[in-house]
């Protein structure tokens, strides 16, 4: 698991199109985890923006989600995908669609996400993996506002941290039999057994920092708080893959973007 106070050489954005997206001048890097504080220009203007968007109620569903959501209107919330790739120094592919929004937690929601475990399992409430090669959550919340964690876990009996880890993942295929769809389904079926996991990091939530990590990571974003937009837990999320092979034919629908 990454050592979220490993620091690594400051990076500099060359990426200058965006009115308030960069690569922060303090990043931490280190594995399957990239930590970008200071990332919007002007952040002060990012949640004013944001709190002026339309929220709906996204129920639990299948990606698991329970708050309120709104999405930016025309290319905004793809406008920092330059400076993400920068910041992970990778050439990305991602939908547009799903970049940027904004999600709000308050605290009924979180406590209707994990009143639905049991107990001594609530702190599992949502502890989950999503399918893309790196997630980004970006605190939204003021410094007087903000608290909360961004938390990671390894399934004890497997000594696994998450399916991005290959490796692991053909191990254990190759000691247990498992095809890896009964190896997801056991997963999945572990996932509200305090017994079966252990936490082996956590990085903070503060105003403007950006985390980037591997998406199939097990992972929990912890807390919910307030009432409202103007004062629960606000992030913006990003959810985007590797553009592994540069000359492939880009997928439809998808674009493309490099350091």
């Amino acid at each position: 698991m990454p050592d979220p106070n490993s620091r690594c050489a400051t990076s500099q954005s060359s990426v200058e199109t965006s009115a308030f997206a960069d690569v922060a001048p303090v990043s931490r890097r280190r594995g399957c985890l990239v930590v970008v504080d200071g990332f919007y220009r002007d952040p002060v203007a990012a949640r004013r923006q944001a709190l002026e968007l339309e929220y709906r109620e996204h129920g639990r569903g299948r990606d698991g989600y329970t708050g309120l959501i709104a999405e930016l209107p025309g290319a905004l919330g793809v406008t920092p995908m330059p400076a993400i790739a920068q910041a992970l120094g990778l050439p990305l592919e991602f939908e547009p669609a799903r970049q940027g929004t904004i999600r709000c937690i308050t605290a009924g929601h979180y406590a209707e996400k994990v009143d639905a475990y049991p107990d001594g399992a609530r702190h599992l409430g949502w502890l989950h993996y999503d399918g893309f090669d790196w997630t980004g959550v970006l605190a939204l919340c003021p410094p007087e506002l903000v608290r909360g964690t961004t938390t990671f876990w390894r399934h004890i009996g497997f000594e696994l941290d998450g399916f991005h880890d290959t490796r692991r993942v053909g191990e254990i295929l190759r000691e247990t039999g498992f095809g890896i769809e009964e190896l997801v389904a056991r997963i999945d079926s572990d996932f509200t057994d305090p017994d079966c996991w252990r936490e082996v990091g956590r990085v903070a939530h503060a105003f403007n920092r950006l985390i980037l990590f591997r998406g199939e990571m097990f992972h929990v974003s912890s807390e919910g708080f307030g009432s409202t937009p103007q004062d629960c837990k606000m992030t913006q999320n990003f959810f985007v893959d590797e553009a592994h092979d540069a000359a492939a034919v880009q997928r439809a629908g998808y674009v493309r973007v490099v350091p």
